[in-house]
């Protein structure tokens, strides 16, 4: 059985409505996809079709930043990946783990 490992990394987005944070060059089908999202700690985040994690999001207290984390199992092709607008910023990046048990 593989271990599973970081495949690679996405680029990062940010931006003060919805934003499309880059999918990680060489994901391979059934790979995990991890995205991370900073916003305003009031703001609450989406994206559809993928799952919130458990514990998520976590946050700091008012005015502080909170963290959501968000992970869909990649099917070789385009996964819609832009996120609800916070009403404020957010910042995100995909992570692709491969290895994992499908």
């Amino acid at each position: 059985m593989a271990i599973p490992s970081v495949r690679s990394v996405g680029t990062v987005a940010s931006g003060t409505a919805a934003i499309t944070p880059g999918l990680p060059s060489g994901a391979a089908a059934d790979d995990i996809l991890v995205m991370v999202v900073e916003t305003l700690n009031s703001q609450a985040i989406t994206v559809t079709d993928w799952t919130e994690a458990g514990s998520s999001p976590q946050d700091e207290g008012t005015g502080a930043t909170r963290l959501t984390v968000f992970w869909a199992r990649y099917n070789g092709s385009s996964i819609n990946r832009t996120t609800s607008d916070s009403g404020d910023h957010q910042i995100a990046r995909i992570i692709a783990i491969s290895g994992c048990i499908t």
